[in-house]
């Protein structure tokens, strides 16, 4: 009599174990699939379409309560009555965006500007915000309100300092402008682009030691002027440049001038202590320091009177 439950219980064992695995074969077979018209393809997509812009709508208004007091709304809580006042779009923090009508993510996209360093210099520039309407911008504009910080504020007043130290430089002349080269002082020269104090002082310091210029092209033997500098000058006429007077000047005046070296003045000054004073640029042939291209430069500078 015993024997029956047992084999009872086993019967019940095999049966539970012959369902699970044919409910497991149920589950890994593959669903037939279903064939849907274009027409039903349209709805489902509508319908996804809806479900994904209500959930949007749902989304904001949910922020946009958590975003503001009770007052902000109308009594039904789902109309949002912006607030107009004058606001600095760089200093104004979400939720003064939310209550000027600017939604969620307009409101976080202004603050995540401004937190990667971002700065709005003009109203316009705050109005390029990406998402405002055209209704927002014109109803915006009047009270965007943009105050300098500290840096902007420096940044200005070293401007100012600057355009006050350029009002009291010489301006600069004119195309076609042109300078006499013998008589003009720093403060003309400098008024030549391309020339500030230092070459202003140096064409005259050239000038001094040649005797002045007899043409516009020795302008160029100053190095570091700008190509085409001599277009700026012209030569008075006539010219009469300062002479050196090679018989009586010392060695330290003779090696000053620009076209004279030091192996030229040594021997000018042997050959006159040697020989007497010099007659002329015959007497100068006898070195090899000097060609004929030297004596043509120097001509206009030299004074051979014993």
């Amino acid at each position: 009599m015993r024997i029956r439950p047992i084999l009872l219980l086993l019967s019940l064992i095999i049966l539970s174990i012959a369902a699970y695995y044919y409910l497991q074969s149920l589950d890994h077979r593959q669903p037939e699939k279903v064939q849907l018209t274009e027409k039903e393809k349209r709805e489902i997509a509508e319908f996804e379409k809806q479900i994904e812009k209500d959930s949007i709508e749902f989304a904001n208004r949910y922020k946009h309560k958590n975003y503001h007091s009770q007052n902000t709304y109308n009594s039904s809580g789902e109309d949002f009555i912006p607030e107009y006042f004058p606001f600095d779009p760089n200093t104004t923090d979400s939720i003064t965006f939310l209550r000027l009508g600017l939604k969620p993510w307009q409101a976080h996209n202004a603050m995540q500007y401004r937190r990667h360093n971002g700065r709005w210099r003009k109203p316009d520039a705050f109005l390029k915000l990406y998402g405002l309407s055209q209704q927002q911008k014109e109803i915006l504009r009047p009270y965007i309100v943009i105050n300098k910080n500290a840096e902007e504020i420096q940044w200005e007043q070293a401007k100012r300092r600057r355009d006050s130290i350029r009002a009291l430089l010489p301006q600069k002349f004119s195309s076609g402008t042109v300078v006499p080269l013998n008589t003009a002082d720093t403060t003309m020269l400098k008024r030549i682009p391309g020339i500030g104090s230092y070459y202003a002082s140096k064409i005259v310091n050239y000038r001094n030691r040649l005797g002045g210029f007899v043409s516009v092209e020795q302008i160029k033997e100053i190095d570091g002027l700008p190509d085409g500098i001599e277009k700026w000058f012209k030569i008075e006429e006539p010219s009469r440049p300062l002479k050196l007077k090679i018989n009586h000047a010392d060695f330290k005046t003779l090696v000053r001038h620009p076209y004279l070296n030091y192996e030229q003045v040594k021997f000018i000054t042997n050959r006159i202590r040697l020989y007497g004073p010099l007659k002329g640029f015959d007497d100068l042939k006898l070195s090899k320091d000097f060609s004929q291209e030297d004596f043509k430069r120097l001509q206009p500078y030299i004074d051979f009177q014993k």
